[in-house]
């Protein structure tokens, strides 16, 4: 073999190598994305992604290191504490006065006494239902003898019936506390003697759903019109078919629907956002953004993100966004004590906000054909919807973060986590209107009972606030 064939030969055995090489490099390269990716699934938890802390398990969570900022503890400064007092007018008094002298044994009965000392028992009565008999008379007149029959109340509608207070008890126990209705029938008749069916307990949840429909339909029309609102959703199962909560709340209404879908047609169907012109602050949801409304973010959510990328990636930007988004927090506390916002001090929080975003960004290109990382996702997400991160910056009343519709939902994850599902529509809506109406009554600080009697009694109660 000649010397220059000899040559070609080797040229095209290391062309090969190369060849070979750049296909290992390239799978390498592949498979370190992929384990980076598995190792950024697996250290994802309730504090650094948008999973559930019901996902986190049993794993004890290392606590947060303490700053000298840090909460101290105990009760804060000046904090006023509660306890019992005594009451101007009891119910019931028990005078414990001696019979006999101490000293020479002579009787004290009919003496003078001079008190000594108040001490007063909280206490329970004994706890019975009250049977009310109502009965119909005719009384003849005595002028044409002809009769006339009086009325029964139209509450008193059947021969034997329960009353409203009762219904309200077992309705309270159900929405409020989510005690499950054979459980709900145990404690009625621990508490009350009467042994009520579960499905007379369903009967008055749904009568009370019926009857607190127009208020639902008030607080619809009161969304509509908000300043400020905010939006979520999360899954309920419907017998063993998979469908959604939406939530629309305020700092004092809540609306709470189910529909079978979880995007815009189910927004559109359920009637408070096409027509709400207000700020909707939300978790980045793709289907929030057609509604021509304002839009804010949700910082719990973009903070957890954040988290997330500093931990995996451990890239400084990420770090450093999330700490100036919790300064930015306290600015914006301090600026609500002050009474306004300094003109000057957004603009440089904002050009703070950019710098960061660039660095992410250069850090973080696109990959072209390939899978975006998560950083550059969530880069690219904080370029696109920059104002509405923002937007807490230049309005003191959007809020920081989504927290209050995620309250708002809270309970029917209880519910689920007890019950599992709903079993029909009708339990659904039942549970949706009523879990409705408890939050607006209790974030008014109104009587929950009361208004649960007054429901149940089949008269209708209001539950927009006294000022709207």
């Amino acid at each position: 073999m000649s010397e220059q064939k000899r040559i070609e030969q080797l040229e095209r055995e290391l062309a090969e190598v190369r060849e070979q090489l750049a296909q290992r490099d390239a799978i390498i390269t592949h498979l370190q994305q992929q384990i980076a990716d598995l190792q950024g699934r697996l250290g994802k938890d309730s504090h650094n992604s948008h999973k559930p802390p019901s996902s986190d398990g049993f794993k004890r969570r290392p606590p947060a290191p303490r700053t000298g900022e840090a909460k101290r503890r105990g009760s804060p400064i000046g904090h006023r504490g509660e306890t019992l007092h005594l009451k101007e007018h009891p119910d019931q008094i028990e005078r414990h006065r001696p019979s006999t002298c101490t000293n020479c044994g002579a009787l004290l009965e009919g003496e003078a006494g001079q008190l000594v000392e108040r001490r007063q028992v909280v206490e329970l009565p004994e706890i019975r239902v009250a049977v009310i008999e109502h009965r119909q008379e005719r009384v003849w007149c005595p002028q044409c003898q002809q009769p006339t029959t009086g009325t029964f109340p139209d509450e008193v509608s059947s021969r034997i019936q329960y009353g409203p207070r009762l219904q309200a008890l077992g309705v309270y126990l159900r929405m409020q506390h989510l005690v499950p209705v054979e459980r709900t029938s145990e404690v009625l008749h621990a508490l009350t003697g009467e042994a009520i069916a579960g499905a007379t307990i369903l009967a008055w949840e749904h009568a009370a759903a019926q009857a607190v429909a127009p208020a639902i339909e008030e607080v619809r029309e009161a969304l509509r019109h908000a300043e400020v609102m905010h939006g979520d959703e999360t899954s309920l199962r419907i017998g063993t078919i998979l469908h959604w909560v939406h939530v629309h709340s305020t700092r004092l209404l809540t609306l709470l629907q189910w529909h079978r879908k979880r995007g815009r047609p189910a927004m559109d169907e359920l009637g408070v956002l096409p027509l709400f012109s207000g700020t909707l602050v939300h978790d980045r949801w793709e289907s929030y953004w057609p509604y021509p409304c304002r839009h804010a973010l949700c910082h719990a959510h973009l903070l957890r993100d954040l988290q997330g990328i500093w931990e995996t990636t451990q890239q400084s930007w990420a770090k450093t966004m999330h700490d100036g988004f919790l300064d930015m927090l306290a600015a914006t506390g301090q600026w609500r004590i002050q009474g306004g916002i300094p003109p000057d001090e957004p603009p440089e929080w904002e050009a703070a906000f950019w710098q960061w975003l660039d660095q992410g960004e250069r850090l973080n290109p696109a990959r072209p054909g390939r899978k975006q990382t998560a950083a550059h996702n969530l880069a690219r997400a904080l370029r696109d919807h920059a104002p509405e991160v923002l937007a807490f910056l230049y309005d003191l009343s959007v809020p920081f973060t989504n927290n209050q519709a995620e309250q708002d939902l809270r309970m029917l994850k209880v519910q689920q986590k007890i019950a599992g599902c709903c079993r029909s529509d009708t339990g659904a809506t039942a549970l949706c209107r009523l879990r409705s109406a408890i939050s607006c009554l209790r974030k008014q600080g109104r009587d929950v009972l009361s208004a649960l009697a007054i429901l149940c009694s089949g008269h209708p109660i209001s539950l927009l606030p006294v000022s709207a």
